[in-house]
């Protein structure tokens, strides 16, 4: 009696197991979208010249090293999505980075493109539509499509996003990144691509920042 129980008791739980559905998990789809902003002066201060240096999308001394500098992008635009009923804005910046092949020899360096995009809360991104002196927004959450040798797959892209939803945390650990913009007196606006401000990178709005006038920085808001 006791054996033809555990028998039943064990068709029961193996059918149960193995009897499960297929299910997909839900994916994520933007549904809006800003215009692109693809321009703005970078703008910093040489220590050794005392002279300010400007460069288009990118913040630094040197020119030629685009690629070297976390301060560069190609484009920004934000895109809004809708995660359990919440809602979000994906600060997507499209930027040129890369690292050594051999890095303790700083030899054979690789280029390639970064779409970084920065996860803020409806609220957090509501700052924007009133830049009052210096304004940080804040975010854990960010995910990063890196293109070595593959095309911008979007799909991949919201799977990361997703992934930090899940898990409301980045995957580097518990890194605060920001996006600090600032409105100066002239009513022209200046900012920085977000960043965790870790690697050597400083926020200084009296040294160094981009610039571009509201009209065009206006490009990235999403109502």
């Amino acid at each position: 009696m006791k054996l033809t129980l555990h028998v039943i008791l064990f068709c029961v739980c193996f059918t149960h197991i193995y009897g499960q559905e297929r299910i997909n998990r839900d994916r994520l789809n933007f549904e809006q979208k800003s215009e692109i902003l693809t321009n703005a002066s970078g703008w910093s201060f040489n220590q050794l010249s005392g002279k300010w240096i400007e460069t288009e999308n990118m913040i630094s001394d040197n020119v030629n090293s685009r690629d070297r500098t976390i301060q560069n992008f190609r484009s920004i635009q934000t895109k809004s999505l809708t995660y359990k009923g919440s809602k979000y804005y994906v600060i997507i910046v499209e930027k040129l980075s890369g690292e050594y092949r051999y890095p303790v020899l700083h030899l054979e360096w690789i280029q390639y493109i970064n779409y970084e995009g920065y996860i803020f809360t409806e609220k957090e991104y509501g700052k924007l539509f009133n830049i009052k002196g210096v304004m940080k927004l804040k975010t854990r959450l960010m995910s990063r499509h890196c293109l070595e040798f593959s095309k911008y797959n979007e799909e991949d892209f919201l799977d990361g996003i997703l992934f930090e939803l899940r898990n409301k945390k980045d995957i580097f650990g518990s890194y605060v990144y920001i996006f600090p913009v600032m409105k100066s007196e002239d009513g022209k606006i200046r900012f920085y691509v977000p960043d965790n401000f870790i690697n050597f990178e400083v926020c200084d709005f009296s040294k160094r920042y981009f610039e571009t006038d509201y009209e065009n920085f206006s490009k990235i808001l999403l109502k």
